[in-house]
């Protein structure tokens, strides 16, 4: 009987810790499309807080548009699909964050002004994808 309880025991625990190992490995596949969310999701905040506190120097409003241009250029890679819609729609966000950087807003009202279309493209996509 002792012997029994030890074994169901054993078993239980050698299956919660292989269900974990398996729950970790699903969650690791979207790892890194999380990451690209997530870091772009930092940099358009970031200037939406700036916009808040009043302060938005243009060199950094600079470094959060490139930066975000080049995590724009993961967004395929890191989605993995051939979807032409999601590219399209990935692409019509570049294409908004290159225009901004061209004509980098230099104020506060000019970073307010831009970040409704910046954030527009990026619902354009999570309406359909999320």
């Amino acid at each position: 009987m002792m012997r029994t309880l030890i074994l169901i025991l054993i078993g239980l625990v050698l299956g919660a810790f292989g269900t974990r190992m398996i729950e970790r490995t699903l969650q690791m596949q979207h790892a890194y499309p999380r990451a690209v969310m997530v870091v772009m999701q930092h940099h358009f905040v970031s200037m939406r807080n700036e916009v808040k506190g009043g302060k938005c120097p243009a060199a950094t409003t600079q470094n959060h548009l490139e930066a975000m241009i080049g995590i724009a250029h993961e967004i395929g890679p890191a989605f993995g699909t051939g979807d032409a819609h999601f590219n399209n729609l990935a692409n019509r966000l570049r294409q908004s964050l290159q225009q901004t950087v061209g004509s980098t807003p230099v104020d506060c009202k000019g970073l307010a002004a831009a970040l409704p279309v910046i954030s527009g493209r990026c619902d354009d996509c999570h309406r359909e994808y999320r």
